[in-house]
């Protein structure tokens, strides 16, 4: 099982182990197959060549795309969400409906999107990235901390990130500074495709009986109503920050302080 950086509310790790709303998903799955796991952590382009080797196996949080799919099956979609542009509030009156517009923005403002590498957003965006032109609009960092500490700073003009996961962020301040979201907004745009599920990517080099079996608990707990209940725990406002204050992350004792 495949981590990058903590990705609150899907994943994240708390006293040196990794909780959060896919990986309650996961471990409910993994349990109903039978099966058992052991969950590593590394950048995703790491992940990704591991789970095509057959290294790694599943990896959550992931958006479903054509180049993806050669390497990956997919259980899902586990929940709805959109790729947002997160920058500073005094941003947020600049109009962005379209790609061009983005670059508009870029020109306007001379300061260029954080792009993390290797993040994939939907099929008009790998598009878009073969345009040199909109390439140079970008700013390629290696994570999103990097991205929020230049967004935050005015470096940049923001970069993209999970709707659904940022609103839940930024409903607890103590999270919001921990994640470095504090003092941003969720701008109107969003990554044109972006709209559609959040998936659990699964390695091809997966026995076929494996992935029958997690595909078919899946739907189980997709129609018996689980699903929805942990999503609701970690999504919704006061389900999210009583979720959140059971974990030692918002602690100042936490190893991740």
């Amino acid at each position: 099982m495949g981590y990058d950086e903590n990705s609150f509310p899907a994943y994240f790790q708390e006293e040196r182990k990794w909780v959060g709303m896919d990986v309650e998903v996961i471990r409910r799955l993994i349990q109903g197959a039978g099966l058992t796991y052991h969950p590593v952590s590394m950048k995703f382009p790491r992940l990704h060549k591991d789970l095509r080797m057959g290294v790694v196996h599943l990896v959550p949080n992931l958006t479903k795309t054509a180049k993806r799919s050669e390497d990956m099956e997919w259980i899902g979609p586990v929940r709805t969400t959109a790729i947002a542009l997160l920058c500073r509030p005094e941003r947020l009156s600049i109009t962005i409906e379209t790609y061009d517009d983005l670059e508009r923005a870029v020109r306007d403002t001379q300061l260029r999107i954080a792009y993390v590498t290797a993040t994939s957003f939907s099929e008009s965006f790998e598009r878009r990235l073969a345009d040199e032109a909109f390439v140079r609009s970008l700013f390629f960092v290696s994570e999103k901390a990097t991205a929020a500490r230049m967004t935050k700073a005015g470096r940049v003009l923001g970069f993209f990130y999970d709707d659904l996961e940022a609103a839940a962020i930024m409903q607890q301040p103590e999270m919001a500074k921990l994640e470095g979201f504090d003092g941003l907004a969720i701008h109107d745009f969003r990554i044109p495709g972006s709209e559609g599920g959040v998936y659990i990517g699964m390695s091809k080099r997966l026995p076929d009986a494996v992935r029958t079996a997690l595909q078919q608990e899946f739907q189980t707990i997709q129609q018996n109503g689980e699903l929805d209940a942990i999503i609701s725990r970690w999504t919704e406002a006061d389900n999210a920050a009583n979720a959140a204050d059971q974990s030692s992350i918002l602690n100042p004792s936490s190893s991740q302080r």
